[in-house]
């Protein structure tokens, strides 16, 4: 059985091995799974992002002001929730009552107002080489997971960076105005995780190392050559709210972690579906966890309750890693930029 690990998945499983299990292993259908109006409105940043520059690495629009920037944000937000679902999961609201009338005006004001936060920083700026690009991660996505052999057995890693810029520049955009401190630079894991996929595809693919800028003589001795992760590359971590960049870096010591980390988690996983039962920790998450309905039905049984696994199969036989160049797609319902 194979596992392909991501950051939101690691970290889904440490937070409740229950929830775990229902979103990756139960075979409930995506469409069944809830989604929550904070989840979309980060979506709808990040759709408003890649979709931003276009191919000469221009802004698609040139806004006259923060304020039609703000306003742009808002509308796409609007036209992402009108139908009431958010790819094919219907969304939920706090006050649904009242149809999530106030939450929805509470994320629209939040959005317009940081529309205007980042005018001008991203006016100002080249865009990415990539925008949202994706390795073994979506229905659609042509790239394989990071395959990495260790101990004689391997291991699967997929993610979606945010953006890959010249320089070795990995970024990844975050709402929040807060620090995220050292602690949280120093060892979050889908930093570790991107960083990693970014010396991988430069080693294994000729036309992505040319497009980031990344030497044959520096990248054939990544990807484990002996290197698994340069130092030179450099993670940032983009502070949408403050307009602040926070800059860290990985190295073969924080790669080691991950594997140390993800080889617990497998044999966690392998135990808990032999048997069937599965740990949830029940805490302040449990109010916004995707499989809220499920995991109720699972608590309010008066007797300990064996779950029905089915085993899923998410990968196939390797062949040789190829990183084509990657293809922007909306994910979001179509919606057209206002031309200024």
């Amino acid at each position: 059985m194979d596992f392909v690990w991501s950051a939101s998945r690691i970290e889904d499983l440490e937070e409740c091995e229950l929830r775990h299990f229902f979103l990756y292993h139960s075979g409930i259908p995506k469409k069944d799974l809830l989604t929550f109006g904070h989840f979309v409105a980060g979506n709808v940043v990040h759709s408003f992002l890649e979709r931003f520059y276009g191919p000469d690495r221009k802004p698609r629009s040139r806004y006259k002001s923060s304020e039609s920037m703000g306003g742009a944000l808002k509308g796409l937000w609007f036209h992402s929730i009108k139908s009431g679902y958010y790819r094919g999961k219907k969304i939920e609201w706090a006050d649904e009552e009242r149809r999530g009338d106030k939450e929805k005006f509470k994320f629209a004001r939040w959005l317009e107002r940081l529309g205007r936060t980042m005018y001008d920083p991203i006016m100002e700026e080249e865009g990415p080489v990539f925008p949202e690009f994706s390795f073994g991660k979506g229905k659609n996505c042509k790239k394989e997971p990071i395959r990495i052999v260790h101990d004689g057995h391997y291991h699967l890693f997929s993610g979606k960076i945010d953006q890959i810029r010249r320089g070795l520049i990995i970024r990844d955009f975050k709402s929040s105005a807060s620090n995220p401190g050292d602690v949280i630079l120093n060892n979050d894991i889908s930093l570790t995780i991107y960083a990693l996929a970014f010396c991988t595809f430069a080693h294994s693919d000729e036309v992505f190392r040319r497009e980031v800028g990344v030497s044959d003589e520096e990248a054939l001795r990544w990807g484990g050559n002996p290197t698994f992760i340069d130092e030179n590359v450099r993670m940032e971590w983009y502070s949408l709210g403050s307009r602040r960049i926070f800059t860290a870096s990985r190295s073969d010591a924080h790669f080691a972690t991950l594997l140390e980390k993800v080889d617990g988690l497998e044999k966690q996983v392998q135990e808990s579906l032999r048997s069937g039962h599965f740990e949830a920790r029940v805490a302040k998450h449990c109010t916004e966890c995707a499989a809220k309905k499920y995991c109720n039905t699972y608590l309010s049984s008066p007797t300990p309750r064996k779950m029905d696994v089915q085993l899923e199969i998410n990968y196939t036989p390797m062949k040789e890693i190829t990183a084509p160049k990657p293809k922007v797609r909306n994910q979001t319902p179509r919606f057209n930029f206002g031309r200024e």
